[in-house]
């Protein structure tokens, strides 16, 4: 099956939800472990970016109230992307480096 076909879009959005958390976490471990941005810490920008870009494309407002479980807490699909833009934005300003973002937020 495709991205979003029947009952298994909702799988494949966390999925994708949980994939935009986990690179976000190697991000910053990368970052931090380094005290600079490395060609693996380039990796992971554009990942998140992509990834970050299928969500915003796929996710319709209906399912903007869906939950996904990140570190044993429940976060809204409207949270989890508001929280992943606004690290973006914050990473931007810190690091200099862009986020390859399809939409000006």
């Amino acid at each position: 099956m495709g991205l979003f076909r029947g009952s298994t879009q909702e799988k494949e959005l966390k999925a994708l939800m949980l994939q935009a958390f986990e690179t976000q976490r190697k991000l910053v471990d990368e970052v931090n472990a380094k005290q600079s941005v490395t060609p693996y810490a380039r990796l992971h920008i554009n990942l998140l970016g992509m990834v970050v870009n299928m969500l915003y494309e796929n996710t319709s407002m209906e399912q903007m109230s869906m939950y996904v479980v990140i570190d044993g807490q429940p976060i809204s699909f409207a949270n989890g992307i508001i929280g992943l833009v606004l690290f973006m934005k914050d990473f931007e300003r810190r690091t200099g480096e862009k986020f390859p973002l399809k939409y000006n937020v």
